[in-house]
């Protein structure tokens, strides 16, 4: 016996899984249209904004500071998606430790290396508390990023994220 020969009423088995996966389809899309409200009125999900986050780099080149700028877009290197536009940029020397003959341990200064804390401005969306940049790249506390701007490509983590 075949699965379109099964019949219920007037329609058949695979009728009635074509008409659910329609309804499940719609259900999702509509889903995503709505917002979520938590007890305060906020609104914690679907939301269009514009978040900022904060983006740290650690030993770069010393040369590297002439190649990032206060404006310039920064894109996700593997997507080449847009995530931003660079807002405020800190630039440090980068440290080490070093342990000393007599087997102290030091903090120092790593030679022609500085470490770069790049804050990063996007129009975006919420969703369930993710944010998303570019309502498509995942922004997480925590997580390691490769980003490129018109001149430099480099490694970081995501330290922050402000509304």
């Amino acid at each position: 016996m075949k699965l379109n020969e099964i019949k219920i009423g007037k329609l058949n088995v695979l009728d009635l899984a074509i008409i659910l996966i329609v309804v499940i389809f719609i259900g999702i899309i509509i889903l995503n249209k709505i917002d979520i409200y938590d007890d305060s009125g906020a609104v914690v999900s679907n939301s269009a904004t514009t978040f900022t986050y904060t983006f740290f780099v650690e030993n770069l080149s010393e040369t590297s500071k002439d190649m990032i700028k206060i404006g310039d877009e920064v894109y996700d290197k593997i997507t080449n998606v847009g995530i931003g536009k660079i807002t405020n940029l800190e630039i440090t020397d980068a440290k080490e430790f070093i342990e000393k003959n007599n087997g102290e341990i030091i903090e120092a200064k790593m030679p022609g290396k500085i470490d770069v804390k790049l804050t990063i401005e996007t129009n975006g969306t919420i969703k369930y508390g993710e944010y998303l940049a570019n309502d498509s790249t995942r922004i997480m506390v925590g997580n390691l990023k490769a980003i490129k701007t018109k001149y430099l490509m480099c490694t970081g983590t995501i330290t922050g994220i402000e509304k």
